[in-house]
């Protein structure tokens, strides 16, 4: 990607529009969470992969204190205002040899064709106004649909009565020129519009998921497939229907990604499995070929290489060796009310199902747990531990019951 270099450029985003009126900051449509990012912060992250001085312009101070409030990670200044204000606040003397770039952040979809159309110096840039400050004429393309009854784009949209004040300021030293409107399909969205709210955000999720099967990745099903931005996914995997990862999360080649799994700021490595419906809680990391299937959950837990919990547990702080199969039913012990203890199995260990395994407590190589054991003390490697009361058997019990339910107290039968 292309950074605009020919002039010197800075942007400037307006989100000073009717949206800042409609709802409270903490509501805003720019606030809306997509794939981990807000709509705003698409926004600015885009225009900043080619344009480093940005400014955002807000009608509010609550809501520029909404935004700036996600925005700390992203080079742009906030600045509470009108976009008449601010045109006319522009002191021309100070900035010749630069490109300004005014962005309607109502349309979050146009900002890659924007920047493509202005990075070719194409001067019909739609949806958008540039103005070049330099001692040339200057050019201004402003794009701001109007609507019809039957909400079709039918116009531009904005008071003329601005660019001409801004002539004015010019000192008749800049011609400007209203260019032609072009439009490409979708991309005129808009988040004042509820339903096309919906809509702009499922097609920022398309997108991201567009560029992860264009690296490799097998998206069964689009519609039904979340991933943050900050995901990394290798070649070669599956996700199915239902599946979120999320954070910070790094999934490696040929994995296998639900139905219905949410993965958060964990680790994932190649050749593995999980789910359906696992949950992969923070700070977890599954090795090579490890298997996680139904209803298994992970908090904090490292999974060997090989591993498998194949169903109905709960690991929660836990390191797990290699080669080690965890039994239907199993969990850590983790939390004694005050603090969070750790379970520590080593190397090609088997767990028996419906183990309870009170931390902190050690499983050693290659040891085993009777199924249905409570166990709260280490098992040396090699070893069985075995954690529950013995059997008593009452030979002929289940007969004398049934036959006692036969006849109430006072001696009569129930037939």
């Amino acid at each position: 990607m292309n950074r605009i270099n020919t002039l010197q450029t800075s942007a400037v985003i307006v989100a000073c529009s009717p949206i800042d009126n409609a709802y409270p900051p903490s509501l805003h449509p720019l606030l809306d969470d997509v794939c981990g990012r807000t709509i705003v912060s698409h926004i600015v992250h885009a225009v900043s992969e080619r344009i480093d001085s940005i400014t955002l312009l807000v009608a509010s101070a609550d809501l520029g204190d909404s935004i700036a409030n996600v925005l700390t990670d992203e080079p742009v200044t906030v600045v509470v205002g009108t976009l008449d204000e601010f045109l006319l606040d522009i002191d021309l003397s100070e900035t010749e040899n630069e490109w300004l770039l005014f962005y309607d952040a109502r349309i979050p979809l146009g900002v890659e064709s924007t920047l493509e159309s202005l990075e070719e110096h194409d001067t019909a840039v739609s949806k958008s106004l540039w103005m070049d400050t330099s001692s040339e004429p200057t050019v201004v393309a402003l794009y701001v649909p109007a609507r019809d009854a039957h909400n079709a784009v039918t116009a531009v949209d904005y008071p003329v009565d601005t660019i001409a004040e801004l002539s004015t300021i010019a000192d008749g030293t800049h011609k400007l020129q209203v260019v032609d409107v072009n439009s490409w399909d979708g991309d005129e969205l808009q988040l004042d519009n509820a339903r096309e709210r919906m809509e702009i955000s499922t097609e920022l999720r398309l997108r991201l998921l567009e560029s992860l099967v264009e690296l490799g990745v097998h998206i069964v099903d689009p519609y039904q497939t979340y991933v943050d931005v900050g995901v990394t996914i290798g070649s070669g995997t599956t996700l199915f229907p239902g599946t979120h990862l999320l954070g910070a999360t790094e999934v490696g080649e040929n994995c296998a990604i639900g139905p219905y799994v949410v993965v958060r700021d964990s680790t994932i490595h190649s050749d593995v499995k999980v789910g359906p419906f696992a949950h992969i809680r923070p700070g977890s990391t599954l090795e090579d070929k490890a298997r996680i299937g139904n209803f298994v959950e992970l908090k904090n837990t490292y999974v060997g290489a090989g591993s498998s919990a194949g169903h109905l547990s709960y690991l929660g702080d836990a390191t797990i060796g290699a080669g080690t199969n965890i039994g239907a039913g199993t969990i850590t012990c983790n939390y004694d009310g005050y603090r969070k203890h750790r379970t520590t199995i080593g190397a090609n260990a088997f767990i028996g199902s419906a183990s309870t395994l009170v931390a902190p407590v050690a499983i050693g190589t290659g040891a085993w747990t009777a199924a249905g054991s409570t166990i709260t003390g280490a098992v040396p490697s090699d070893a069985l531990g075995i954690g529950r009361a013995r059997q008593s058997t009452i030979e002929n019990w289940a007969k004398r019951r049934r036959a006692a339910l036969q006849t109430d107290p006072q001696g009569n039968s129930n037939g």
